[in-house]
């Protein structure tokens, strides 16, 4: 039988020049980087989709905190670093929860963010 995922969408991104995520169209955006994402694209999706939440895979840096998320964001990131930096810190506080891999991951960044991780 297994783990039922039938409640699940998958959401990925091409490049900027092919503007689709999942396959599903969106409209375009000025993105920070090449392969960078903005909350407003992922807020389009969850009105479009009716997506209820969503939780990503990803680095710090490919996201664009351009506005606050519509919807809980949850991301799973690996922190590769001894310290946090304050560019990592503004970027984090736009997602609802942070989930590190490792447990010095995550007393970084909950000393460096306060909540979430």
């Amino acid at each position: 039988a297994g783990f039922d995922l039938s409640h699940l969408t998958f959401v990925g991104r091409g490049t900027k020049t092919q503007n689709k995520m999942g396959g599903m169209p969106v409209p375009p955006s000025n993105l920070i980087s090449e392969d960078a994402v903005s909350v407003k694209e992922f807020n389009q999706l969850a009105a479009k989709y009716k997506i209820s939440a969503f939780v990503a895979v990803m680095d710090i840096g490919q996201l664009n905190p351009d506005a606050e998320f519509a919807v809980p964001f949850i991301t799973w990131m690996p922190y590769h670093f001894s310290k946090t930096l304050a560019s990592d810190v503004y970027e984090l506080n736009a997602y609802t929860a942070v989930a590190s891999l490792a447990p010095s991951s995550a007393k970084l960044l909950r000393d460096a963010v306060g909540r979430h991780s």
